[in-house]
This record gives structure tokens, C-alpha cells and sequence, in this order.
């Protein structure tokens, strides 16, 4: 148990050491894979049949406002946060997704159907919180932090079928439905953390007040009960959600293609092993040191004197509750500049529980032949102005790989870059029609 909450803390700073944030800016402007119809239902990609074997598409970023990274030379972590840049609203996103799908055409329309297995997980912390994980209580002797952190995460199956059609020769508009099926969620209702550490024997004095709704996990009513679990049997049925795609793009003439969308309109139903719970305490232990807690010296005092199982109330009551998932828009614009080269522009919004999050980017795209696309994208990112990204599409035959990624600069210097991912894809395409040029 010791060991469980050390690393607990060791994972909390290697992801804000990470600082990554990818938003998948790109794959709306590449015409020439099938994958670009999940950012816009109205899309109808450049082959006549394609077969989605992408790799899961993984963003792990975080939204530190004014944070920087710096590393500490044989430390436990990579290093601290810049914490007088720092405002209250600061999050942890991890969003897994693992499209396989496929799509055709048939004279004026198409269709697609995928399906993707997602987790979607926010971590939520205020300033007080970051102080108190990098620099320990020490260093707020004689005050009270509220710490207040907030988890939200969930986990469900999607399974989507689309329809487009092209209207008048120049729009197309395309709608794609979605059946959600809801497997693990935990939604933070009320957070409540204050911490008060004493300026005279470093005592400290804490009173939490946690209000969870929680579905896919046996009812806890202990303590004792959580630790007894020993496996996890997530449900399959019962938590439905549904949700819908909508998007329009548009030629004008035959050199600027544009395209808006708006994605992930819906919510789950959680009402299969959903269950609301309540957790307060209040108790009193000696103030450790975090760094000293990290590095191994001081590892046994907090846990060593705090007997959970005495301080902590725990409530637990059968619930039903809907969550929403984050809606997302796009707005697109590629442009014809010669020969098979393209400028592309993306804007991309996302609404979470913690606010938007905003991405916008400027590329270019260059084919060579009918093997080779490159084109590389500068955008800005999560307040972050150093983002140069690349991406690559390479096809033999019918089979089509693609690799994306958003910022090359980790490659020179990991610890000085806010955003950073790579995304691997491979398709298989057949019957390509001739480039139109849009």
C-alpha cells in the first residue's frame, strides 16, 4: 500500500513532465486516407473502397496554464512546474481511441460504417494542488490549501454508421449516427480537499468531502471491500448512449475545398452497477516533505500514521445518470497552389468539462506521383506557439500507411516542447478514382 501511493504521485508528475496534447489537427486535411471522413461525415475520401486497419489513436496532454518543464538531473521526476505562471484551472487529458472501419462509394453517395473501443479520462487540479505535489507541505506552513482535484473518466464501445450525399455538384453534406455502449465510468460531483499545516510542529490537519458517481465496478461499501477487489468484470449491456455526427463541405471552383462539422453530439445512460457515493473525513498526521517522500527518505510517515479505515466515512447508494460526451467542431480549408501541392488550414474546438480546448494549424501538402504524399503543419496548440508537425502517406498496391505526427521538436529536446504525438495508420484502398484536385 505504501508503495501504491508513491507511485500514484511519480505517475501525476510524469505526466505533467510529458506535457503532451494532440489534437489530430492534420488528418482533417488529408484528402487521400479514409480516416479524414471521422473529422467531417461529409467528407468522401479519394478511393472508391477503403478498409480502416488504423492503430489506436492516442492523445495524452495535459493544460497547465503557463507551465514549463524543467529537468532535474538524477531525480525521481523530470521536473517542476513553473507554479507562479499558474492559474486554478489546469487538467490532465487522456483520450484513447482505436477506429476499424470502412467506406465506399456509389455514384453521388457514400457510406461508412467503424467501430472504436474509447477511453476518455480528465484529471482536473487547481494551483494549490501542483504546489502541494512538487514542493510538499512545508512550504505552506501556517496556511490552508484547497486542493480540490476532480476525475472524470470514461470508457465505452462505438459503433457508427454514416451516409453523404453531393448536392448541386458542389456541396456534399453527411450525417453518421452513433450507439454508444457505456463499460466503466467515474464522475466527480463534488471535490472538496482543504489541507492546513501547522507553522510550529508542521502538523497537518485535513478534511475531505468527495461526492463520486461510479458504474462497472462491484458496489463498495468499506474500505475493505475496495481492497478485496481483486479483478474487474465490466459490464457489456445496459449503459446505452447514443450520439451523431453532422458535417458540409463545399468546392469553390476547382481550387479551394472547405468543410465544417461538428462531432460527438450525445451522451451515455449509466444505469448497470451505477451507484453514488459519498466520502468524508477529517484527521490529523505530522507534515512530510514531498520531495524528501519521493526520493525514498521519507517514505513510511504519512502512511505509517494514518489508519484509513477509522477516519474515512464512506456512503454508497444504487443511482442511474447521464453523462455527455466532449463535442468536437472542425473547420477546414485546402487550398489548390499548383500541381498536386495544397495549402491546408484546420481549426479544431473541443468542450470538455474543464473548458475548451482549442487547436489551430496552417500546412502544406505535396504528392509525388501515386506513391508518395509528405506535407508538414506549424500550429497552435493547448498556449503553445512551438509546434511544427509532419506527416507522411506511402502506398504500395492496395495497401496504404500513413504516419502523423504534431510537433518534431521532442526529437532535439523532449523536455522543452508543450505537444507532442505520432499516430500510425494503415488502410486498404481499392478502385482510386482520378484526383479532381479537391
Amino acid at each position: 500500500m505504501k508503495n501504491y501511493f508513491k507511485y500514484i504521485i511519480v505517475s501525476c508528475l510524469t505526466f505533467f513532465a510529458l506535457s503532451t496534447f494532440g489534437q489530430g489537427l492534420q488528418l482533417a486535411t488529408m484528402s487521400d486516407v479514409g480516416q479524414v471522413n471521422l473529422t467531417n461525415p461529409a467528407n468522401m475520401p479519394d478511393k472508391r473502397f477503403y478498409l480502416n486497419l488504423s492503430s489506436p489513436f492516442t492523445s495524452i496532454g495535459t493544460n497547465i496554464s503557463g507551465a514549463k518543464v524543467y529537468e532535474i538531473p538524477n531525480g525521481l521526476i523530470p521536473g517542476f512546474i513553473d507554479l507562479d505562471a499558474l492559474t486554478d484551472n489546469n487538467s490532465i487529458d487522456i483520450n484513447v481511441s482505436n477506429p476499424i472501419g470502412f467506406g465506399f462509394k456509389k455514384d453521388k453517395w457514400a457510406f461508412n460504417a467503424h467501430y472504436s473501443p474509447t477511453i476518455s479520462t480528465q484529471v482536473s487540479f487547481n494551483q494549490d494542488f501542483i504546489g502541494f505535489i512538487t514542493q510538499g507541505n512545508a512550504a505552506y506552513t501556517g496556511q490552508t490549501l484547497n486542493l480540490d482535484p476532480r476525475f472524470d473518466l470514461s470508457f465505452y464501445q462505438e459503433f457508427g454508421i454514416g451516409v453523404s450525399r453531393e448536392v448541386l455538384g458542389i456541396f456534399n453534406v453527411g450525417v453518421r449516427g452513433k450507439f454508444l455502449l457505456g463499460t466503466l465510468n467515474i464522475n466527480t460531483l463534488q471535490s472538496n480537499l482543504a489541507l492546513t499545516t501547522s507553522d510550529d510542529i508542521y502538523q497537518l490537519e485535513a478534511a475531505a468531502n468527495y461526492q463520486l458517481q461510479l458504474t462497472g465496478l462491484p458496489q463498495i461499501n468499506t474500505l475493505d471491500d475496495f481492497n478485496s477487489i481483486d479483478s474487474i468484470s465490466l459490464s457489456l449491456v445496459g449503459n446505452n448512449g447514443f450520439a451523431f455526427d453532422i458535417g458540409v463541405t463545399m468546392n469553390v471552383g476547382e481550387m479551394l475545398h472547405l468543410g465544417v462539422s461538428v462531432l460527438d453530439i450525445g451522451s451515455i445512460n449509466w444505469e448497470n452497477k451505477s451507484y453514488q457515493y459519498g466520502l468524508s473525513s477529517e484527521f490529523t498526521f505530522e507534515g512530510v516533505d514531498a520531495l524528501d517522500f519521493l526520493s525514498g527518505s521519507n517514505s513510511s510517515n504519512l502512511l505509517d500514521t494514518l489508519n484509513f479505515d477509522n477516519i474515512v466515512n464512506l456512503s454508497s447508494n444504487s443511482t442511474t445518470y447521464t453523462t455527455n460526451i466532449n463535442t468536437k467542431t472542425y473547420i477546414t480549408a485546402r487550398l489548390k497552389l499548383g500541381e498536386k501541392l495544397y495549402l491546408n488550414g484546420v481549426l479544431r474546438n473541443e468542450f470538455t468539462p474543464n473548458g475548451i480546448r482549442t487547436g489551430f494549424g496552417v500546412g502544406a501538402q505535396k504528392q509525388f506521383g501515386k506513391i508518395l504524399n509528405v506535407g508538414a503543419m506549424y500550429s497552435i496548440q493547448n498556449n503553445s506557439f512551438a509546434n511544427i508537425g509532419a506527416n507522411l502517406v506511402l502506398k504500395l498496391g492496395p495497401a496504404q500507411v500513413f504516419i502523423i505526427t504534431d510537433n518534431l521538436l521532442p526529437v532535439i529536446n523532449q523536455w522543452q516542447v508543450s505537444n507532442t504525438n505520432v499516430r500510425l495508420g494503415a488502410n486498404i484502398t481499392l478502385n482510386d478514382k482520378e484526383k479532381n484536385g479537391n
